[in-house]
């Protein structure tokens, strides 16, 4: 989350930005850099906005965590 800011556990066997990156890392074709988009989307969207992941990077690569064969 944020700088400054507590991640929110949610009610799952994950947490709620762990459950997101779970249902979106093995999603074939897609760099690293849309994952964490769509985590963001979701945990934005399920805690009203109360949380945003922060996300930095240096990457000057494309990193894919599922490949299309």
């Amino acid at each position: 989350t944020g700088p400054g800011s507590v991640a929110i556990d949610g009610e799952g066997r994950n947490g709620i930005y762990t459950s997101y990156l779970l249902a979106n890392m093995n999603t074939p074709g897609i760099p690293i850099e849309m994952v964490f988009k769509r985590v963001l989307q979701g945990v934005a969207s399920d805690t009203d906005r109360k949380q945003i992941p922060w996300m930095s990077s240096s990457l000057d690569i494309d990193f894919y965590f599922a490949v299309i064969y």
